[in-house]
């Protein structure tokens, strides 16, 4: 069954109870009004979400997402795009990596309750754990999800450095504490030609790829990801970068308490992941054609570039949410900005004379 589209609807926060049971009217009409219980599980600085479910079928739960961040802004910011956000999760749950969607309304979606635990619990320092990582499991569905069809799902082109561009020369709040506009430019377009220098795959890419977004059902071993509000088409090895960025970092978010790992643990983690992503992705696209040494150097490379790549895309995409509530995180992003451009510049020359692209 299609997920419904209710164009007119909207969630308020301030109302979220009420406003859900209207929703529900349409997406469960057999469940009592009177006897629905609504808990709220998170109210990150990009959405809150709600877990949902009738007293008589406590297994039949719902999520409700509700979109804060930018939700009512006209200002435009990199990589986010609302309507492509719901296309991707709809098109993903026709394909079985995300949960059923049941409704997409004006500022949200919900879906069907994914069993498991989220692999770090992002509004809960104290949960933060050290446990093993399924690492095999989060490649093989990474590189799943980066073999979707782009052209079947219609998702359109790779437009990620062009927005980028845009969004500095456009009206972009400048923060002389933490880099001038000129600066970031000049290091923007660095970056892209360095780029050129490799064969990069364009691919759906979720965007915020964290553990806090991705499910462990340990049962079933099977990892789902979810919070795709900055999914776009990109390229491969960023998402791949982005979620090995928090081994190497993890003190960019100490609000959060990301477990931190031994180098020796971290080598092993990033060892087994691109052998399995590799492996998978060869699969898919290649016909299964061995991964050489030569094939993941080449690829590591390219992860390693894109290392530099995020921390870049986070310190213009932070910048860019100048007087935006971040919910549990604090509201002056300048700090943990200034956190993210000094970790870039400790990483970039060893990088670039690694990558003999100086």
């Amino acid at each position: 069954m299609a997920a419904l589209h209710l164009p007119d609807f909207s969630i308020n926060v301030n109302t979220f109870e009420k406003d859900i049971k209207v929703l529900l009217q349409s997406v469960k009409p057999q469940w009592n009004q009177e006897q629905i219980i609504i808990k709220k599980i998170s109210g990150g600085y990009s959405c809150s979400t709600y877990l949902v479910h009738w007293e008589n079928e406590p297994s039949d739960v719902i999520i409700v997402r509700v979109r804060r961040l930018f939700a009512t802004s006209s200002k435009k910011v990199p990589i986010v795009d609302h309507s492509f956000e719901t296309k991707v999760v709809e098109e993903l749950s026709k394909l079985g990596f995300c949960a059923k969607v049941y409704a997409i309304y004006q500022n949200g979606y919900c879906y069907q309750y994914n069993e498991g635990k989220p692999l770090m619990n992002l509004s809960d320092k104290s949960k933060a754990s050290n446990d093993e990582l399924p690492i095999e499991q989060i490649a093989e569905k990474l590189a799943q999800i980066h073999s979707v069809s782009l052209d079947k799902c219609n998702l359109g082109t790779n437009s990620f450095f062009e927005e980028l561009q845009q969004c500095l020369n456009g009206d972009y709040h400048e923060k002389p504490e933490i880099a001038d506009k000129e600066s970031l430019i000049k290091e923007l377009n660095e970056l892209i030609g360095h780029c050129k220098n490799f064969y990069l795959n364009s691919v759906l890419c979720h965007g915020d790829c964290h553990a806090g977004n991705m499910i462990w059902n340990s049962e079933e071993k099977k990892v789902t990801f979810v919070d795709w509000e900055f999914s776009h088409v990109g390229y491969q090895p960023f998402d791949i970068a982005y979620y090995f960025i928090y081994f190497h970092f993890p003190e960019m978010l100490p609000e959060v308490g990301y477990p931190i790992y031994s180098p020796e643990k971290v080598k092993e983690y990033e060892s087994r992941f691109l052998q399995s992503y590799l492996q998978t992705w060869s699969k898919l696209n290649n016909n299964g054609l061995p991964v050489t040494e030569s094939k993941i150097v080449e690829f590591e490379n390219q992860v390693a570039l894109f290392d530099l790549v995020c921390s870049l895309h986070m310190v213009i995409f932070c910048t860019a949410l100048e007087d935006i509530d971040f919910g549990e995180f604090p509201a002056d992003n300048t700090k943990t900005v200034q956190k993210i451009y000094e970790y870039y510049w400790k990483n970039k020359d060893s990088t670039l004379r690694k990558l003999k692209l100086k």
